[in-house]
């Protein structure tokens, strides 16, 4: 394989504005051209997250994510390229074909004999206000023979801004048709109550900046304490969104919330994942894979996954701030990105925010050492288990380690594979004889 263009010790030398400047245009402008075919070439997907019953961990409803499975950049979030939709109608075609979309997958999983449940669908302003927009909706469902009552449409603060006595209307022709409002993001707006006391909404769903904080701060622990208490009195349900941890889901059940949903039950997942999960009907919370710092920066950083595994050596320098030699050992790299890295290993390590770990490896002939704090662990069978690791980085060196993952990936693909640096084709079960 040819060898890099740049080296990443030179990268880190370079403009940081320059390089962040000219990557965000060209992404743009890529992202820009590409999205008016990406219907047509099949490259959206609609993705599922649970809401869950926080008292019982009954699965009582989904919230439908759509994804851009890019050919160049990979899956892509919503807050990547919905403002460049929302720039043209084709944010219009998007919201069409994406409750098209969780039509055909909810009449399948009926069809199969599952239980029925709620689908919140998001729609932007520009989407909520366009003409027949009730009527889109209602010819949609129909044409999968569905009842309409399955669907919420949850809608931002910011819709109701535009065009108030509009977006009233809309809100009460959804109601003929039996199918709910949730106003998302609940609590990070300015007029908050005066759209509760204008508009009949159904479901409030809490932003997680309160869900996430409440544990450390007294102030947002009231906000979420107060809605809830106001939802009760107004008749209207309340969900936790972003809930992580157990200590967040406790705090939730103990001032009792009802209904939450976050990565400590599922992440967003594919049709086929949600119906098998769906089976269940319940999802007990702490047995997903917890969040990478990777998760929480996709729309900033590309993540890097390698077609075979990437072999490095890891060393434990310090643990609680003290130097440690421990000596190193070999393992398994899945990807990386900007924010950290995954990778597996035999060795059972403690998540400690005070652990640093380095990782040396070899790309394209060039010996590459990076350094991070284990965040996430999750044991796959005896003896082997996966970690995520969050880089301890600056945002300038994380802007050009990005560059650098992107160059990475236009060398895989340019060569059309890999052919040189320390890649090993065997799974990790294999690879440590486990």
């Amino acid at each position: 394989m040819k060898q890099m263009h740049h080296d990443p010790v030179a990268l880190i030398n370079t403009s940081v504005n320059t390089i962040e400047q000219i990557e965000q245009y060209g992404r743009q402008s890529h992202l820009r051209n590409d999205l008016v075919k990406a219907i047509s070439t099949n490259q959206f997907q609609v993705h599922y997250q649970p809401m869950i019953n926080l008292q019982t961990n009954e699965i009582i409803a989904a919230e439908a994510f759509i994804r851009w499975e890019h050919p160049r950049y990979g899956t892509l979030l919503p807050n990547e390229f919905i403002s460049i939709a929302e720039e043209s109608d084709f944010i219009l075609e998007m919201g069409n074909w994406t409750l098209d979309r969780v039509c055909h997958d909810y009449s399948g999983w009926l069809t199969e004999g599952l239980s029925p449940i709620k689908i919140a669908v998001n729609y932007s302003s520009v989407q909520f206000l366009q003409k027949d927009f009730v009527d889109n909706i209602h010819a949609i469902i129909k044409k999968y023979n569905l009842e309409p009552g399955f669907v919420i449409i949850e809608i931002l603060e910011r819709v109701s801004i535009r065009n108030f006595n509009q977006v009233k209307s809309n809100i009460e022709e959804l109601h003929d048709l039996g199918i709910q409002v949730a106003l998302d993001d609940f609590g990070t707006g300015f007029s908050s109550l005066e759209y509760l006391s204008k508009l009949n909404i159904d479901v409030l769903k809490v932003d997680q900046m309160f869900t996430q904080t409440a544990n450390n701060d007294s102030t947002n622990a009231v906000i979420i304490e107060t809605i809830l208490i106001l939802a009760e009195k107004l008749g209207i349900q309340v969900v936790a969104e972003g809930i992580e941890t157990l200590e967040q889901l406790d705090f939730l059940i103990s001032r009792n919330c009802l209904l939450g949903q976050g990565y400590y039950f599922r992440k967003p997942m594919s049709s086929r994942e949600y119906k098998c999960l769906l089976r269940e009907k319940t999802c007990i919370p702490g047995e997903a894979e917890p969040p990478t710092v990777d998760d929480h920066e996709k729309r900033k950083y590309y993540r890097l996954q390698f077609p075979l595994y990437l072999e490095a050596s890891m060393t434990i320098l310090k643990d609680r701030g003290n130097d440690v030699h421990y000596g190193s050992t070999l393992v398994l790299i899945r990807d990386i990105s900007a924010g950290g890295l995954c990778f597996y290993t035999t060795m059972d390590i403690s998540i400690k925010s005070n652990l640093l770990i380095q990782f040396t490896t070899t790309l394209f002939g060039k010996q590459v050492t990076f350094y991070g704090t284990p965040v996430w662990t999750k044991k796959v069978k005896k003896q082997l288990y996966k970690y995520g690791i969050e880089f301890r980085l600056s945002d300038e060196k994380k802007s050009l380690l990005n560059a650098f993952i992107h160059q990475l990936q236009l060398e895989i693909e340019k060569d059309g594979g890999i052919a040189d640096g320390d890649f090993v084709r065997q799974s990790p079960s294999s690879y440590f004889q486990v």
